[in-house]
């Protein structure tokens, strides 16, 4: 008797076996009663989302009876092998056929629309025309079913990544195991499956509790942060997948993504998770389908209700306040400082100093001038107008460079949250340090498309770790994936073609910690010069801010790296600042 098996998936990416039957036949109608039966265990208010089958037309004609509005698939791989195997057997050669299966037969299945199956199909017809046999066998055998299996039809079906009948496969191997013979009678059959089934219900139960309870460290990151313990471990893969696809699509995100995801898996596409990242807000559990959130079973068990979009910032927000309180005393500082600069951006702790009432008199005129201290810019700015452009307003000044102070003619302090060094990469290239993300993406992809050239600035072999280290998007960050400098400063001259100058500033005031200028160690064509000039200070190591420096200021020492390593379509240009170098040495004596 045939032992016909229902399988399903569960959001953590599990067998489980819906139902069993022995049949007395294959036969439509021995199908159509299983189908029946089914209906009756699962509710005629209810239709699984799809059917996966083999081309079994007895099924195929059952399922279109009794689930009508339910879409079926043809399993993917077993056509690939009924297709190999008919051609091999046509031409008696095997390479043939598996040329015929890779080449042609692949280009039909995997048809993103329906232009290209028409002109693919086209193709095989042309390419294959004096053997007749091979077109009349696809044609009257699969491509009559072609929005069964092609990927363009199965992209408009809900099929949570399930387009061949593996599972099937793998949940009939587990059966067979605890049957030992194929020969049993129904009474023991009954007992072993049902064994198996106690068992696999137990794995389910742990899969489903280790996704609520469990927090997955590397789901972190600011788009997966909200639903984390919210929806299944695998649904977090996924998307983390769907992720670094969109770090490889880059700017091409919108043209390319084609926004699958949405409808077969009922998850945000590429493009959505890049919008999620430019707007600096996570994935809300609202834009997941029910099904990975069906974290439970059992009696009486449902989808858990989550709240509206303001309900999940608040708990997460309050999730993030236990988190940093219970963290170490550096962390919560820092944190608290950042949230106080986010809510009160014009409150400053620094008051006027204490009146010195012991004077020894009034100066004389040949006494020495100082600079006004930081205080007295404060009590200026409670009568004038403040200009955040002032480089006399920023609480850095007197740890700047002291000979060059009289060439800067402006500053900004970004915000301090680990993204420092991008932010002011995206405040001068893209007019917004909120596109810090942007920034990082750009050099990341710089850097990734020329390995054999920065591998000569970060070093054999340690190129991929400061991709992943520049490649970041969740928010606030450690040190882990800060602004290298002198490195990464490469890699910006390079892409926006600009001359980048970082002045340090460092504990106690001084002109050579470290000061350097880097140029672009490649040119595009046509490109005979620098077109910008990006100066960026680097506070101690840990932080940056933007400067702006007058025109034909004074320049540090070229980066030896520059010297060493550049390409010669940038030969010589080092020699265009000789003059500016020469001031700043002149500087320093």
């Amino acid at each position: 008797m045939p032992f016909f098996e229902i399988v399903g998936v569960t959001p953590t990416n599990q067998n489980f076996l819906v139902d069993y039957v022995f049949m007395h036949n294959e036969c439509t109608a021995s199908y159509r009663w299983v189908l029946q039966r089914l209906g009756d265990l699962i509710g005629y208010d209810r239709e699984p989302s799809v059917f996966l089958i083999d081309r079994e037309l007895g099924l195929c004609a059952a399922l279109r009876e009794v689930f009508p509005g339910t879409p079926h698939l043809l399993c993917r791989w077993h056509i690939n092998k009924y297709v190999e195997a008919r051609v091999t057997n046509m031409f008696k050669n095997k390479k043939i056929g598996a040329s015929f299966k890779n080449k042609k037969w692949k280009r039909i299945m995997d048809a993103a629309t329906e232009e290209d199956y028409s002109a693919v199909v086209q193709t095989m017809k042309d390419r294959w025309t004096s053997y007749p046999a091979v077109i009349q066998y696809v044609e009257r055998t699969w491509l009559c079913h072609k929005t069964k299996f092609v990927t363009f039809w199965t992209n408009q079906v809900l099929h949570f990544g399930n387009t061949s009948t593996c599972r099937v496969e793998s949940q009939h191997s587990a059966v067979k195991m605890w049957f030992e013979s194929s020969t049993g009678s129904l009474d023991t059959v009954w007992a072993r499956v049902h064994c198996h089934i106690g068992n696999q219900i137990i794995a389910i139960r742990n899969g489903l509790e280790a996704s609520r309870s469990k927090i997955g460290q590397k789901y972190r990151q600011l788009q997966l942060s909200r639903i984390n313990g919210k929806v299944s471990q695998h649904c977090l893969k996924v998307l983390d997948d769907k992720r670094k696809r969109m770090r490889e699509l880059s700017y091409q995100v919108y043209e390319r993504c084609g926004c699958a995801m949405r409808v077969t898996h009922g998850l945000p596409c590429a493009f959505q998770i890049h919008d999620s990242l430019a707007a600096e807000i996570g994935l809300y559990t609202r834009k997941i389908h029910p099904f990975w959130k069906t974290l439970v079973i059992g009696d009486g068990d449902d989808v858990p209700v989550f709240g509206n979009d303001s309900t999940e910032d608040a708990t997460h927000f309050r999730f993030l306040v236990d988190e940093v309180i219970g963290s170490d005393p550096a962390v919560l500082r820092n944190v608290s400082r950042i949230i106080e600069e986010e809510l009160h951006p014009n409150h400053s702790n620094l008051g006027d100093p204490a009146v010195n009432h012991n004077v020894r008199g009034r100066r004389r005129n040949n006494d020495a001038r100082r600079d006004p201290c930081y205080f007295e810019h404060v009590n200026r700015r409670n009568t004038q107008r403040e200009d955040p452009c002032d480089i006399s307003q920023s609480r850095y000044r007197h740890f700047l460079p002291g000979p060059i102070l009289p060439y800067i003619t402006g500053w900004k302090d970004v915000i301090g949250d680990g993204n420092c060094g991008f932010r002011c990469v995206a405040d001068f290239f893209f007019g917004d340090q909120g596109k810090w993300y942007d920034a990082r993406e750009t050099i990341a992809n710089e850097v990734f498309g020329y390995p054999v050239l920065y591998e000569r600035i970060y070093g054999l072999g340690r190129l991929g770790m400061n991709v992943e280290r520049i490649r970041w998007d969740g928010g606030a960050v450690d040190s882990r994936h800060w602004m290298v400098a002198i490195q990464d400063l490469f890699p910006i001259a390079t892409w926006f073609n600009a001359m980048v100058v970082i002045l340090g500033v460092g504990q106690v005031p001084t002109y050579y910690y470290p000061c350097l200028t880097i140029l672009s160690l490649r040119a595009r064509r046509t490109v005979t010069a620098p077109a910008r000039e990006f100066v960026i200070a680097t506070v101690g190591g840990s932080h940056f801010i933007r400067i702006d420096l007058a025109p034909d200021s004074p320049l540090p020492p070229i980066a030896c790296w520059w010297i060493e390593h550049h390409e010669p379509s940038v030969d010589g240009w080092d020699q265009r600042y000789a003059v500016r170098r020469n001031m700043w040495d002149a500087l320093i004596r």
